[in-house]
């Protein structure tokens, strides 16, 4: 990309046109950047200021991301590699995603790359995970935790250093789904991915019981993060700064492990 800014709904705009479906930020929280590994990366802030021109999330949290229209593909796999790199001074929240993937815009996102410090991590630093909220949900906007999961990824001191992702999903809705994670921190010299995550026999897709699923999701990436109350949530409000490589799918792990080299 040559371009990339948004002030508003209608002060935006990116070079080329269309590459990314949303442009989910405003104060130019996400500009481009050199970087000697990736070349050109995202750099992004968040702070009490930022959010989704179209839509608050309130007092509690703030986001800056971009988004990509993508067809739902039920039943076959996808393959997601980024690079992410956490900002030294990053401030811990209750709650926090990098990666949202096939967002069926129903409730909190089926698959999700974590970021946070929450009390179920096992030592309560920050750290890496992965979310799941998949299954039947009661109704559109529903929090069903029963179905929620966060799993701790083992990735190692990374804050300041490039942390490479390849999350593999089978999307179902179903049993018959699959997930897996793998990581790589060459600064911690770090040759070869290791695995962190591999499940199956499990629902990966979201779904209401008698509704359709859309025929087309959201794949976000960026930061978005909170706190669980207002009670909670600090004064004044943290700013954070991630770097992202740049978020890419692919239909197969061969293709998705090759880009990563």
């Amino acid at each position: 990309m040559s371009c990339l800014w948004s002030l508003s709904t209608t002060d935006q705009g990116q070079c080329p046109g269309g590459f990314w479906d949303g442009l989910l930020f405003i104060n130019n929280d996400i500009q481009l950047a050199s970087d000697p590994r990736y070349g050109q990366v995202y750099h992004v802030r968040v702070n009490d200021s930022s959010q989704n021109p179209w839509w608050n999330c309130g007092s509690t949290c703030s986001s800056s991301e971009l988004s990509k229209i993508r067809p739902t593909g039920l039943n076959s796999w996808d393959w997601y590699v980024d690079a992410i790199k956490v900002e030294p001074g990053f401030a811990c929240a209750d709650w926090g995603v990098v990666d949202q993937f096939n967002y069926p815009t129903l409730s909190s996102p089926p698959v999700a790359l974590a970021l946070n410090c929450s009390q179920d991590s096992t030592d309560g630093a920050l750290h890496f995970g992965l979310d799941r909220n998949a299954g039947s949900l009661s109704c559109v906007g529903c929090q069903d935790f029963s179905s929620w999961q966060h799993t701790q990824l083992n990735v190692g001191p990374f804050v300041g250093k490039w942390v490479e992702f390849i999350v593999g999903v089978y999307w179902a809705t179903d049993n018959s789904g699959q997930l897996q994670v793998y990581t790589r921190v060459k600064d911690n010299g770090e040759t070869g991915f290791t695995q962190q995550l591999n499940e199956s026999n499990i629902a990966t897709m979201q779904y209401i019981t008698g509704q359709p699923l859309p025929t087309t999701t959201i794949d976000h990436y960026g930061l978005y993060f909170g706190y669980w109350s207002q009670a909670r949530t600090p004064s004044p409000f943290p700013t954070n700064y991630v770097d992202h490589m740049g978020l890419e799918r692919f239909s197969d792990k061969t293709s998705a492990f090759a880009a990563m080299g």
